[in-house]
């Protein structure tokens, strides 16, 4: 679903045909590390609708998600040296 999502805000969005294809591929590589095929909806549309689901009625905000999604600490990624602590501090946030 990111891929899709990325490509629709950021770039060319996937046609039908392209978001069957990574979703197969995707379906392939559960298979190959030997996942369980039960949860698996047979195709694109139908892991959209499961998508929506999960996230309609399966999700839920608690403490334990809070924390995960709590980005106050994270430390500033190697790729910039150069930028100022109070600078990222700023910016984390």
């Amino acid at each position: 679903m990111i891929p899709v999502l990325v490509c629709e805000h950021f770039g060319t969005p996937l046609s039908r045909e392209q978001k069957e294809r990574l979703y197969a591929d995707g379906v392939q590589w559960w298979r190959l590390y030997g996942l369980s095929m039960r949860p698996v909806p047979p195709d694109w549309e139908a892991f959209v609708q499961y998508w929506d689901d999960v996230c309609e009625t399966g999700l839920e905000d608690n403490v334990a998600t809070r924390e995960v999604l709590d980005i106050r600490y994270i430390a500033k990624p190697p790729a910039l040296p150069w930028l100022p602590d109070a600078v990222w501090s700023m910016l984390r946030i």
